[in-house]
């Protein structure tokens, strides 16, 4: 179906709508999420944590510990400790990037600059220390770069092996903080000493000293998953000397003894706990002997390996807590994909220090395992969108679809895991991606599901929109492939009242499969090997749409500006969102990038939908580490340009393409009676809905003026008042 001419003359009757840009303001519990035992979720919307890398550090100077997690090296979390009063442990989120850095695999605080606050170093040419000084304040911090490449006095480049995570700590008791770091390859230490801050550049002056700092030599002569099991070297089998294996690695020096010199903590991607060597030398000359290779002693941890301690006083009693995070090392287990953020509390004291296990996730959030992939859609059909999101926690072992059921309402939602397992599916090695579409046009929700090798399953909806029953019907749906990793999303792209196909995949390439058949059998032509037909191809590029998106691209179709037409945003393997503004129309798209969303996690994947009744489309993304991120809409979508004293009246139709009965969200209420009118792509009217003052909400059943079900295809509504028209939408109608 196509656009006549009298329904343009209804569009430039219409002022111009403004375009105004993306504004999406991040929240992480803007509503509820339970959990299977029904336990509201402290931090619901974090983005999950895959291989958090934690700092404890006092950031805003209250004496208490502070938590900063580097999840992905896209940006450094910041959870400010408030105590009793917080949520969960007593941290409160405050930010996802601190300062806008973005640190790498590593990163590290400490004052190098002697003036009594925090300053970081982080990961930055591949084996190279970026510095940041900090600016601010100890209540305050403002971390600004001061070295790209931090250098040694003699002029040479400072050094860390980028799979080592770093200490600093004032090993000589000459009042500043030396750099220490694990090699992976030989299981040594690295030394560089502080010599204090260099004049004129202000910048601390390190001094390389040696490889092989107090001959310490750690390594797993015979990996295995086995239990780690404590005590002195005698009773584990170590040897000094033997022949050995090293992995990537982190390392703590911190006092638990109250004799002001430094014991020495080593989580190797080998070890299954910490190796925990005791300082028995002096503040001024350390010795070291090895203690024990499980860590606490009291309760020790058992974990897949690669762990990485950080200490801190986080209950504010004067003695060091130890939090752990947990990267995966040579016994990953798919546990650790969902507890990797231990907090151990140290229920000693300063001088003796015994540690008891609080919690193997400090952060508890939504969290599917990893590359989480989230949907909206009404399953029960109970008005209010219910979350669908699918995982890859196993790599090629296995995947699941999660269900969390919205029991509460439209404007506030809240969400349930009601079935860590829906469906049982098993489908072309995991990597779920789940997506909903009414694809035969009998007023439910089928379901597709895409899979690892870039195919899709369709689960045909025999039962109802009340009462879904979901039955796997075709596990090559289509002949559809487009790689590995497809990320699916479907929209009305030319008007012709079906829906199309958009698919992202591995390599970020963008597919368009237009919809050949009909709104009730869908059909999308396929060469051989899956690829979208030539005339998909071309038409994709004729709309403005790129062949690559960058790596992992994740498309989804909505219409973000309330302009009638549908917009394309995209996850990235980088995080940030990719958006394309559609500057045509619903039936002649035309596609221009604009600013997107920035994000600071990796692999990431959209899903729209009005969570708070307001009128707009709000954010939900899927990460890497498997949680899920949340996006306020706070864009004000209206019809006129400029900043009107009051404002304009907009209309969003819901859902879009719709199925069975229309609401029309009005952004203002009117002032005095109007009517809503329907009109079709002859210009004819098709419904009229009386509007009265004060309305924000216009309910209609989908059929015409005499009550027959209105067809397939193209509409415009328009909120008229006497003598001019005051806003309007296009939608679809699907049969």
């Amino acid at each position: 179906m196509r656009l006549l001419a009298s329904l343009l003359v209804l569009a430039l009757s219409l002022p111009v709508a403004a375009q105004a840009p993306l504004d999406f303001v991040r929240q992480v519990d803007p509503f509820e999420v339970r959990d299977l035992d029904g336990d509201a979720l402290p931090y619901p919307l974090v983005g999950g944590f895959l291989a958090p890398r934690p700092h404890l550090v006092d950031l805003s100077g209250d004496g208490l510990a502070d938590l900063v997690v580097n999840e992905g090296g896209r940006g450094l979390a910041y959870y400010e400790s408030v105590g009793a009063s917080g949520p969960g442990e007593g941290f409160v989120w405050r930010t996802d990037a601190l300062d806008g850095i973005a640190p790498g695999t590593w990163s590290v605080f400490g004052d190098l600059d002697d003036d009594g606050d925090f300053d970081l170093l982080t990961q930055g040419a591949p084996s190279r220390v970026r510095y940041y000084r900090n600016d601010g304040s100890v209540t305050d911090p403002q971390f600004v770069l001061a070295a790209d490449e931090l250098m040694t006095s003699t002029g040479d480049a400072v050094t860390n092996e980028d799979t080592s995570v770093p200490a600093l700590v004032d090993i000589d008791d000459d009042g500043d903080l030396d750099f220490f770091h694990g090699q992976a390859d030989r299981g040594h230490v690295t030394f560089y000493r502080n010599d204090g801050v260099a004049p004129g550049s202000g910048l601390p002056q390190f001094t390389f000293i040696t490889n092989l700092w107090e001959n310490i030599e750690v390594f797993e002569d015979s990996p295995s998953c086995e239990d780690p099991k404590p005590g002195a070297p005698a009773t584990t089998g170590f040897i000094e000397g033997r022949g050995s294996l090293h992995g990537a690695n982190a390392v703590a020096l911190v006092d638990l003894d109250g004799d002001d010199d430094a014991e020495l903590f080593w989580g190797d991607f080998f070890a299954r706990s910490l190796f925990y060597f005791l300082n028995e030398g002096t503040p001024q000359e350390p010795e070291y002997s090895l203690v024990s290779e499980a860590f606490p002693l009291d309760e020790p941890l058992t974990s897949g390996g690669y762990n990485v301690p950080v200490f801190g006083d986080v209950d504010g009693d004067g003695d060091l807590d130890l939090s752990i995070g947990i990267l995966g090392g040579l016994c990953s287990s798919v546990e650790n994909k969902f507890d990797n953020l231990y907090l151990y509390e140290n229920i000693g004291t300063a001088e003796n220090a015994t540690f008891a296990l609080r919690t193997e996730r400090l952060i508890a959030s939504l969290d599917v395992g990893e590359r989480s992939v989230p949907t909206l859609a009404d399953i029960d059909g109970d008005g209010d969108p219910d979350l669908v999101v699918g995982n890859d926690p196993l790599g090629l072992l296995g995947s699941t679809l999660t269900l969390f059921e919205n029991q509460g309402t439209n404007n506030a939602p809240s969400f349930r895991l009601t079935d860590p397992n829906w469906l049982n599916l098993e489908y072309d090695f995991g990597a779920y991606a789940p997506v909903f579409a009414d694809l035969d046009n009998d007023d439910d929700l089928d379901l597709l599901v895409g899979g690892f090798n870039g195919r899709m399953a369709l689960l045909r909806n025999t039962g109802s929109a009340t009462a879904p029953q979901y039955e796997l019907e075709d596990e090559r749906y289509q002949n559809i492939d487009v790689g590995q990793y497809i990320r699916p999303t479907f929209g009305d792209l030319d008007g012709d009242g079906d829906l199309d196909l958009l698919t992202g995949e591995a390599n970020g390439r963008l597919k368009v499969y237009r919809n050949t058949g009909t709104a009730q059998n869908a059909a999308f032509l396929t060469e051989a090997n899956g690829a979208p037909v030539a005339a998909d191809t071309t038409y994709r590029a004729a709309i403005g749409l790129p062949e690559d998106l960058g790596s992992d691209s994740a498309p989804a179709l909505a219409d973000l500006d309330g302009d009638g037409d549908l917009d394309l945003l995209s996850g990235t393997t980088e995080g940030s969102l990719r958006f394309f503004r559609n500057t045509g129309s619903a039936t002649a798209p035309q596609f221009v990038e604009e600013s997107g969303v920035p994000v600071f996690r990796p692999t990431t994947t959209p899903a729209l939908g009005d969570l708070n009744d307001d009128g707009d489309l709000d954010l939900l993304l899927g990460t890497k580490a498997g949680g899920v991120l949340y996006f306020d809409n706070a864009a004000v979508v209206g019809i006129e340009s400029g900043i009107p004293s009051r404002p304009s009246p907009g209309i969003r139709a819901v859902p879009n393409p719709s199925t069975g009965n229309m609401t029309f969200r009005l952004t203002t209420a009117p002032l005095e009676r109007r009517m809503l009118v329907v009109y079709d792509t002859l210009g004819q009217v098709v419904h009229r809905v009386p509007v009265v003052a004060g309305t924000e909400r216009v309910e209609w059943d989908g059929t015409d003026g005499q009550g027959q079900t209105v067809a397939s295809g193209l509409y415009v509504a328009r909120l008229e008042a006497a003598d001019r028209v005051l806003a309007a939408a296009a939608f679809t109608r699907i049969r």
